[in-house]
């Protein structure tokens, strides 16, 4: 349990007397933050808790943010129609709250940020090279190695239920869900690599043309020497003539 207070010795003296009146036992299981807010939110952070989620902002703006309470309290009145519907959760164990290490079913900015399915993806980009190359049952064979890497570090493939709680799912789905996740990543490296062959064939096209005009202002330059030759070579030739035909009509 987390109790925030703001710096006044009021709240001092309470925290005293609250601490004294829990005992060495439940000592533990509390923690007092005491400052700013901004303070007070930082130190929350050091615990996991995500401070977006939180009814009270600390005035960050006048706007309550109670809708992850009223979510919650549907899930509470949900779970009990269940349960007077007979639904047995003793059987099919539900989870209120997922873990840091748990991966998320479902699509949204909120499952790909969770710190679960980012560190899946970690995974899979690290094993991707055994993926890539692989014939079908091996690659079934590395997404059960992946889940059961995530599941030794205490993480749980998890689907939420429609009435707000999660419910842990099989082996295989989770098997399912991995390779999916390989797929995608495989599908995104090859639209990168197409775009970035793009993005040079298209910053080698001004080069090319530059070469070409080069190219042709060299041959240009050529053939206006040789044609500068050409017309020095016959002139004096041309000049000859003149002076033949001026001496033939001197004659005549």
């Amino acid at each position: 349990v987390h109790f925030c207070f703001p710096p006044s010795p009021m709240f001092n003296a309470i925290k005293a007397t609250f601490v004294l009146i829990l005992g060495k036992k439940n000592r533990t299981r509390v923690r007092f933050h005491c400052g700013s807010p901004t303070e007070m939110l930082y130190s929350l952070k050091t615990f996991g808790i995500p401070v977006d989620h939180l009814p009270d902002n600390f005035g960050r703006s006048s706007k309550q943010t109670l809708k992850n309470h009223l979510r919650w309290c549907d899930m509470l009145q949900a779970r009990d129609n269940a349960t007077n519907d007979g639904y047995d959760f003793e059987a099919t164990p539900v989870v209120e709250y997922p873990r840091l290490e748990d991966c998320l079913f479902g699509k949204g900015r909120l499952i790909m940020k969770h710190p679960g399915n980012v560190g899946m993806r970690n995974i899979l980009e690290r094993e991707a090279h055994l993926w890539e190359t692989a014939t079908n049952q091996e690659k079934a064979r590395v997404a059960r190695k992946v889940v059961s890497e995530i599941k030794k570090g205490g993480g749980r493939f998890l689907k939420e239920h429609p009435d707000g709680w999660y419910v842990e799912v099989d082996d295989e789905t989770a098997r399912q869900k991995v390779s999916i996740g390989f797929r995608d990543l495989m599908k995104r490296k090859r639209t990168r690599e197409e775009s970035e062959k793009r993005l040079r064939e298209l910053q080698g096209a001004p080069q090319e043309e530059s070469a070409v005009s080069s190219q042709a202002q060299v041959l240009d330059s050529d053939t206006y020497g040789f044609l500068l030759n050409s017309s020095e070579q016959f002139a004096p030739k041309r000049r000859r003539l003149s002076s033949n035909d001026e001496s033939t009509d001197d004659g005549a």
